[in-house]
């Protein structure tokens, strides 16, 4: 297979899906089937990262690209420090998912998004918060969760929904 056909394939596909579809490329093709040295380095530009231990930061980053989907906003933006509602909120959605899954690993989340760990910790608790009595907000975490679900990162999945079950039933014992 040529790089211009995969190109011409990968172009159609959301961006928080490509490294699914080169995978699942990969796995159709087969091993007998030969791709050119062009097409192979096309397709080692989708790193395909399924357990945050593997590539802490491409990890991070694949979070925060859904993240910015879902909160129709620019990755660098929220990386700049831009204060306007959906940069922090996708900021907040982000670091929650990435704390949720890594354990507490509030070094690497601090160095990846230059922040200070009482800072993070402080958007972690308004995040729960917000899940736990916004209805919408809550919504769009189950969306970012559907899209990384999409990608095969089962160790956010399984974060997320017991997280959000949880949040959702105190949610509901208020209503």
């Amino acid at each position: 297979m040529k790089h211009a056909n995969i190109e011409a394939l990968v172009e159609y596909v959301k961006p928080y899906q490509k490294a699914a579809f080169v995978s699942q490329l990969i796995e159709t093709l087969g091993m007998d089937h030969h791709l050119s040295l062009e097409a192979f380095d096309y397709m080692s530009k989708y790193p395909i990262v399924k357990k945050w231990r593997d590539n802490p930061n491409a990890f991070m980053t694949k979070i925060l690209q859904a993240c910015c989907e879902e909160f129709a906003v620019n990755p660098e933006d929220v990386m700049s420090g831009n204060r306007s509602g959906n940069h922090v909120e996708a900021k907040r959605m982000w670091m929650f998912l990435v704390e949720g899954v890594m354990s507490n690993d509030f070094d690497n989340i601090a160095q990846f998004i230059k922040m200070d760990k009482s800072s993070i910790k402080y958007h972690i608790n308004k995040t729960k918060s917000f899940i736990e009595t916004n209805r919408k907000y809550s919504d769009k975490a189950k969306s970012i969760v559907d899209k990384l679900q999409a990608e095969g990162m089962s160790e956010v999945v399984d974060f997320f929904i017991q997280e959000i079950n949880y949040l959702q039933r105190s949610l509901n014992k208020k209503k």
